[in-house]
């Protein structure tokens, strides 16, 4: 595209590109998927009128989501739905805890990677390899 300066008055501040919305104020500008994101959440049923039931263990959901938020300080990754989890701990939901356990099944695996920058002193191409765990067995290489 080719932008002349006869052109100008036709151009219109962007507020929405690919999905994002753009926001622009005081020269910055700004970007969201706060639609998106809400889509996602209502899609997967995270955010609806029927969280389920109460969760009548609710002092092992606390115990559980308190065990998470110790785990972000290593694993931060999870820092980010472990804060939305964490929102629900005066009364938990049975669709709550079933997040829960699906973050404590993700901080269950484990993957290790290693990388080799060159070393080799005849051809100098790099070199990478990978594992991820499952518990104690090996799933990916």
């Amino acid at each position: 595209m080719i932008i002349t300066s006869d052109d100008n008055p036709c151009i219109s501040e962007v507020k929405e590109f690919l999905g994002i919305e753009v926001l622009t104020f005081n020269n910055e500008i700004s970007l969201s998927q706060v639609t998106y994101a809400t889509v996602l959440l209502s899609t997967a049923g995270i955010i609806s009128q029927s969280n389920g039931t109460l969760f009548s263990k609710a002092t092992h959901y606390l115990t559980l989501v308190g065990s998470l938020i110790y785990l972000t300080f290593t694993l931060s990754d999870i820092a980010y739905v472990v804060h939305i989890v964490s929102q629900f701990m005066v009364a938990p939901c049975s669709t709550h805890y079933f997040v829960v356990l699906r973050i404590v099944r993700y901080v269950i695996i484990k993957s290790y990677a290693d990388v080799d920058w060159g070393r080799d002193p005849f051809d100098r191409h790099s070199t990478t390899s990978y594992y991820i765990f499952l518990g104690y067995s090996l799933i990916f290489w």
